[in-house]
């Protein structure tokens, strides 16, 4: 697999995102999730198989045939994962993130859906996950808690004494039960023999869970960032600026996670107008993005752009800095174009109806115009390719 599949989904990582990671069979979306997340917790993920039958409490327990005649309460990934996550927290050990494997075979926006709040960074301390009642469960039940023990890689008591600590704390701010932890995260995977599977999902879940194409072996992924034909007037440097504010406060505030330590240290302002000045060419790019999608009827929201400037910040601070042309086609690839997936419906009915569609001359336009910006071999060509073929439009003359 290509070392820079692996380069951008840290990117997406250190900024705040989970990673959903979209590909054909065989293209090792597992191994590289569980991978991920050995690299960055020192510990495997708790693995979820998505299933048709898979509800949103089978995340935190379900009932199961006891040894007599009842029935035993046993965790789910999700619940197990939190659990664990805050006992190793106490003694300064990281989370264990959760692989959400096969996440096509689930229904995933009612699966998913109470998360969706819950895993964004800045609303995490506020909503509760893990109930208190079962967290006081878990506590009570000396099976329940030599599961949770196991997965964290401490003792029974060891994990208890975790557990206490975290729900006192989170009782401290008002919460009955525990929520996300900031620095978990979860890597999902989407098989993609059936291209209809990623076009299915919502915005709200790609907003979390930002896709990244992993290619076949015989398609390589190295974007070569050229000048956009057209500047997007819409978001000039005073604009990106403000964005940038929001998304340097989010990533280096009290909270900071995930972020390698800034060679020094800055104030907020100072590191903006370094960001801004490093990557220039980003968002310029970026901005080219945003203003073509406009013009076809997609408005990209405020939240999109400050998860471009997060991603922006995250490949400013690692060590030697991450390639402008990756950081510009990484956020472009996966939390802009996700958004013109919101027209197609429109395009194919003004297709069936009129038999012409101006918006799809303009989708077709962007696209080619995308995959010239980024480069043949980047990622946002890739995701320009599906969504041509989702829309009906060719790409290749």
């Amino acid at each position: 697999m290509s070392g820079t599949v692996a380069e951008a989904a840290r990117l997406l990582l250190r900024a705040g995102k989970n990673v959903l990671l979209v590909g054909p069979p065989g293209t090792g979306k597992t191994t590289l999730a569980a991978e991920l997340a050995e690299e960055f917790t020192g510990a495997g993920p708790v693995l979820v198989t998505g299933s048709g039958d898979l509800s949103s409490t089978d995340l935190l327990y379900r009932l199961a045939p006891g040894a007599g005649e009842g029935w035993r309460l046993e965790l789910g990934g999700l619940a197990a994962s939190v659990l664990a996550s805050w006992a190793r927290t106490a003694f300064m050990l990281p989370p264990r993130w959760v692989l959400l494997d096969e996440l096509n075979r689930m229904n995933a926006e009612t699966v998913l859906g109470p998360l969706f709040s819950a895993v964004d960074l800045a609303a995490r301390p506020r909503i509760t996950v893990v109930p208190g009642w079962l967290a006081r469960r878990v506590l009570e039940d000396k099976e329940l808690l030599e599961d949770v023990a196991t997965l964290s890689g401490l003792q029974a008591e060891e994990t208890r004494k975790g557990l206490m600590e975290a729900l006192e704390a989170a009782r401290g701010k008002g919460l009955d039960g525990l929520p996300l932890p900031l620095w978990w995260r979860s890597v999902a995977t989407v098989n993609t023999v059936d291209r209809s599977h990623l076009f299915s999902l919502g915005f709200a879940l790609l907003r979390r869970f930002p896709p990244l194409t992993v290619p076949g072996p015989l398609r390589r992924v190295e974007p070569r960032l050229g000048a956009p034909k057209g500047r997007g007037e819409a978001l000039g440097r005073e604009a990106w600026r403000e964005i940038c504010r929001r998304a340097v406060r989010e990533l280096t505030g009290p909270d900071r996670v995930l972020l390698p330590e800034p060679p020094l240290l800055l104030a907020p302002e100072g590191l903006v107008d370094e960001v801004l000045g490093a990557l220039e060419q980003v968002f310029e790019a970026l901005g080219f993005v945003v203003e073509g999608l406009s013009h076809v009827g997609v408005d990209i929201g405020y939240a999109q752009l400050v998860d471009s400037c997060k991603l922006a910040v995250a490949g400013y601070l690692e060590r030697g800095g991450i390639a402008a042309d990756l950081v510009a086609d990484v956020a472009a690839a996966s939390l802009l174009l996700p958004q013109l997936g919101a027209v197609a419906a429109a395009i194919k009915t003004e297709m069936l109806l009129q038999g012409s569609s101006a918006r799809r001359a303009r989708a077709q336009a962007l696209l080619k115009r995308i995959r010239e910006l980024f480069g043949e071999h980047s990622f946002s060509a890739l995701y320009a390719e599906a969504l041509g073929l989702e829309l009906g439009v060719p790409l290749h003359d």
